[in-house]
């Protein structure tokens, strides 16, 4: 058998081998010299001892079977060289001859470089050693690389061909690989029967690319400068430098910066087109505008268009408006909240709002400068003023303007975070400065801030060489801003510029997009049967995933005594009296960490973990009726082993009297800071009405929802389809999340339904752990498992399962998003 063999020259930076070399091969698992033979011939001879010196370094040894080593190796001038992984491999079974001549050489000579050919199965694999550093042709160019079958004369340095009937003009690093690439440039690169101008890429039979341009797929033609082409005969011949056309046989119009096949067209002076549809806008004479022809249909909003066209399949043109002029200011806060079509007509304005046809106050706070009480702070050289005789500002009798020259600030706080701004002034004489005159700025926490470029109306001239003009923020607020201070300032005049009115809305309101739960996704059992210590069916639960814990409230079980008691009480007479225990266990281990006792407080149907300042906060039942059900909420610390009363602790009343706060609950959402209050009303008996808060403004004694939704008794929509008892809700963004059923009926059914509209958006039967005893959905619960994440969250569902008095508790969660 012949002797398998490495050959491997030892090159400097510039590829000279060096004059001599010390050559040990290593064992590269035991880092020591190799035990197998080594020779220096390939036949016969005696086996070599380490270290071996090669003059002039180049390795070229022989040994029995094929290895890999280490090779380590002593330099001139005490340099070392090491390299792992090296394969002496074994010899080829056969060599066989090219059909035709085969050219391998370098501009610098031929360095000994070896071809072998291995046929194993009929067809032959050509090996090169080394080939784009060692070879030599018959070309002058350094640093080139050619294997052709030709002799190619390349004559520009650092080319790469590879292939036959190479062609072109050339040019320093161009590349050309397959047979007839052409290559017309510096930087070109062709690869198949292509053809590239200089820095251009074409890929693919009979592409093209210009200057600069890229050309990918056969026949693509992206002849300007810059172009992007990609899809089988695809062009973009007709359309300006630097279009984008994508799709097949896609032609780019004449105007054209992108168009992908012809659903989407998008212009160098920044209309958008999206859809098949002959809607011709050109009569509008608009500059920016997005179009939605056909039946195109857009799941989320359009992020502040300078202009909107909207056009369906019925229509030539909907309606257009631009969002830089006065809009219609809107708000659905003077509706009663229970009021038909409250919600739908939110949805429509939410929508209007996200396209620049009218902006939305809801949520906002709006300054009219009647007085000082919406501003959070203000300077001693700011005053208001009030009146408008000359009408100079346009009706506007409630201002503020500077006291002297110099400058003047007033601040805002939102605890939401700061979505946008729009400002009303008004200006006297020339208003070339305005930009530098009004500044606003944005701070976190009120101590360092950051500047809001703002963008302003072409000034109205009104009364008197006044004028009034609209401001609104030119790009979006960093997130995490929640305070805005506005500066009047470099007016020689004091009296101008003057606001008129401040508008500053929050980030997140019911008119932002949000992600939902997808019921059909994944359900991962995270605890299954863990018994409960009361022995009752668990009611509600909620998690803290800052200490890792989940509690879960449930009526104190049969025969318990607790601190105060004077003997056992039975089952009946807790759950008419509403006595709860709720239960605090790690997640990790499941294990019973303490247990808190509240009496006269509900059926357990609320719990909700918040993360305050104050630390954390358990809101529960309080304040039972004579049936044992809440009439309010209440705010606690978890204390094990305290026993509460329901009727003597603070509680919280958003509905006023307890005749009007039948079966009482909450949830929280900890991602957007809101909170959802659930009711009995209007019929005690046969209605579930869920309310929306912002948290903080709740807390505060804000009582004003910003989405109200009705759930019939016995069912997760509106329109009455009966799938089992309500057992639980949650909210997370624009979407309430509600769970039904019964024990032992195989019926739980997962709902989500739309705050902006009130109808369901899907509803799913839940078939995890089919197997559960009993088996009674109970629980939803919305979770930040990172902070530093608040929009990624866990969404988890509960089963209260075993037989009567020994209950037990499972935990799933629906990890699957629609964004």
């Amino acid at each position: 058998m012949d002797r398998c063999h490495l050959y491997l020259p030892l090159v400097d930076s510039s590829g000279t081998p060096y004059p001599y070399a010390e050559v040990t091969l290593l064992d590269p698992v035991t880092g020591n010299p190799i035990e197998d033979p080594v020779y220096l011939d390939p036949r016969g001879g005696a086996p070599e001892l380490w270290p071996i010196l090669f003059d002039p370094a180049v390795i070229n040894v022989w040994c029995e079977r094929p290895l890999r080593v280490t090779v380590q190796a002593l330099l001139p001038g005490g340099a070392t060289f090491t390299r792992t992984g090296v394969d002496i491999a074994p010899a080829p079974r056969d060599v066989v001859r090219s059909h035709e001549p085969l050219h391998i050489g370098a501009a610098d000579g031929l360095d000994g470089s070896a071809m072998l050919a291995v046929s194993s199965d009929g067809s032959a694999t050509w090996q090169v050693l080394d080939a784009l550093r060692f070879h030599r042709h018959d070309g002058a160019a350094p640093g080139s690389t050619v294997i052709s079958p030709g002799s190619a004369t390349d004559v520009y340095p650092k080319q790469t061909w590879l292939g036959r009937l190479v062609t072109g003009e050339q040019g320093a690093g161009a590349v050309a690989a397959g047979a007839q690439g052409q290559v017309r440039g510096p930087g070109a690169t062709a690869l198949g029967r292509a053809s590239a101008a200089s820095d251009a890429v074409a890929l693919g039979a009979g592409t093209t690319a210009g200057t600069g341009a890229v050309a990918l797929a056969p026949g693509a033609t992206a002849s300007k400068d810059s172009q992007v082409v990609v899809g089988r005969n695809a062009t973009a011949t007709a359309s300006p430098a630097g279009a984008t056309v994508i799709g097949g046989s896609a032609v780019g119009g004449a105007t054209s910066a992108v168009q992908i096949v012809d659903a989407l067209s998008a212009t160098e002076a920044g209309s958008v087109t999206l859809g098949r549809s002959p809607l011709d806008v050109g009569w509008l004479q608009l500059s920016e505008f997005v179009a939605l022809a056909g039946d195109t249909v857009v799941p989320r909003h359009l992020a502040a268009p300078t202009e909107a066209v909207i056009a369906g399949a019925s229509s030539t043109l909907g309606f257009y408006g631009t969002a830089g002029a006065v809009q219609p200011l809107v708000s659905t806060a003077g509706l009663p909240t229970d009021a038909p079509g409250r919600a739908a007509l939110l949805s429509l304005m939410s929508a209007l709002d996200r396209l620049g046809l009218v902006y939305l106050l809801d949520g906002a706070t709006d300054d009219e400068f009647v007085d000082w009480s919406k501003t959070q702070a203000h300077d001693a050289n700011l005053v208001l003023e009030t009146g408008d005789a000359d009408g100079s500002k346009a009706g506007d009798v409630n201002r503020v303007k500077r006291n002297a020259t110099g400058p003047g600030t007033l601040t805002y706080q939102l605890q939401p975070e700061i979505g946008d701004v729009a400002l009303r002034a008004f200006v006297l004489g020339s208003a070339a400065n305005l930009q530098n005159e009004i500044t606003v700025s944005v701070s976190p926490t009120g101590a360092t801030w950051t500047a809001v470029p703002m963008t302003w109306q072409p000034v109205a001239a009104t009364a008197a060489s006044w004028g009034q003009t609209w401001g609104r923020n030119r790009s979006a607020i960093p997130t995490g801003m929640h305070y805005l201070r506005i500066k009047l300032d470099l007016n020689a005049t004091a009296s101008t510029p003057q606001l008129g009115r401040a508008i500053v809305r929050p980030r997140l309101t019911l008119a932002s997009h949000t992600s939902r739960v997808d019921f059909t996704g994944l359900h991962n059992t995270i605890f299954r049967a863990v018994p409960t210590q009361q022995q009752t069916v668990v009611q509600s639960f909620a998690v803290d995933p800052v200490d890792g814990h989940i509690y879960w409230s449930q009526l104190v079980g049969d025969g318990k005594q607790l601190p105060g008691e004077t003997a056992p009480v039975p089952y009946a007479t807790r759950e008419a009296s509403g006595d709860i225990a709720i239960t605090q266990m790690s997640m990790a281990t499941q294990q019973i960490l303490g247990v808190m006792y509240v009496k006269r407080a509900g059926q357990g149907d609320c719990l909700a973990v918040e993360r305050g300042s104050d630390g954390l906060r358990l809101w529960i039942d309080a304040d039972s009726s004579s049936n044992g059900f809440a009439r309010a909420l209440a705010r606690v610390q978890f204390q094990n082993g305290a026993v509460l009363d329901g009727k003597t602790i603070p509680v919280v009343r958003p509905f006023g009297s307890s005749s009007a706060s039948h079966g009482l609950s909450c949830a929280i959402d900890p991602a957007y800071n809101r909170i959802t209050v659930k009711r009995n009303w209007p019929d005690p008996s046969n209605g579930r009405r869920h309310y929306l808060y912002d948290l903080t403004a709740f807390k505060g004694g804000d009582f004003s929802p910003l989405a109200v939704v009705d759930q019939a008794v016995g069912s997760s929509t509106p329109d009455g389809l009966s799938i089992g008892s309500a057992q639980g809700y949650t909210t997370w963004g624009n979407y309430l999340y509600s769970i039904e059923g019964n024990g032992g009926s195989n019926n739980a059914y997962l709902t989500s339904l739309d705050w902006r509209t009130g109808q369901v958006v899907q509803r799913t039967l839940v078939t995890s752990n089919p197997d559960l005893t009993y088996r009674e959905p109970k629980g939803l619960s919305v979770w930040v498992p990172n902070a530093s994440q608040p929009q990624t969250v866990r969404f988890g569902y509960g089963f209260a399962g075993g037989a009567t008095g020994a209950r037990h508790a499972t935990l799933v969660t629906v990890d699957t998003f629609i964004a």
